[in-house]
């Protein structure tokens, strides 16, 4: 991987090009660049796109909307609501695991966890909402105390669960790629 001090704030999209790739193959790609702390990811070849593989995406990303209504924000155009719209995504995925008793972390160190989700999320949401130096100064401020306190919660659940741990960690690093990127193109425009 290129190094951060190189790009900077730069949005780097890794692709996967369909179009002599096994299925099986595509799909793990597909999954393993998901994982990693980027903003997102291209597809090549699209016209290569197979039933199985528009099974897979409609099992993992919904079935396709086709409204003129934008429902997810587009990382490079809306990078701050991009950010605040995966946080949300994380935090339902989180809920989810709660509520069936797969988050295996202490009681107290949960309540710290989730104060601290849902002021993260309540900044994120001021963020993409009306964009500052001062709300983004206060959103980074909340990410790092709340990349910290998680990577301590954690700790019994990554035990079990190491993969998943570095994914969510990975997932919250590129919320901060996505904040950098917004300060650069958003705000330093100003």
């Amino acid at each position: 991987m290129v190094k951060e001090q190189i790009l900077g704030s730069a949005l780097i999209s890794p692709s996967v090009k369909l179009l002599t790739l096994p299925e099986v193959v595509a799909i793990d790609q597909i999954q393993a660049l998901r994982d990693l702390p980027t903003g997102g990811y291209a597809i090549f070849a699209v016209e290569s796109i197979s039933s199985g593989m528009q099974g897979f995406f409609n099992r993992t990303q919904g079935t396709p909307v086709r409204s003129t209504s934008a429902t997810e924000p587009i990382p490079y155009r809306q990078p701050f609501a991009a950010a605040a719209s995966r946080y949300t995504a994380l935090k339902q995925e989180w809920s989810f695991l709660l509520a069936n008793n797969q988050l295996r972390m202490s009681e107290s160190e949960l309540k710290v966890l989730q104060s601290r989700a849902d002021e993260l999320a309540q900044a994120l949401s001021k963020l993409a909402a009306n964009p500052s130096t001062e709300s983004l100064a206060t959103t980074k401020r909340l990410l790092r105390g709340f990349q910290s306190q998680f990577q301590s919660s954690m700790r019994l659940h990554s035990a079990e669960n190491s993969y998943q741990v570095q994914t969510w960690q990975n997932r919250l690093e590129s919320l901060d790629m996505l904040l950098r990127y917004g300060e650069r193109m958003e705000l330093n425009r100003r």
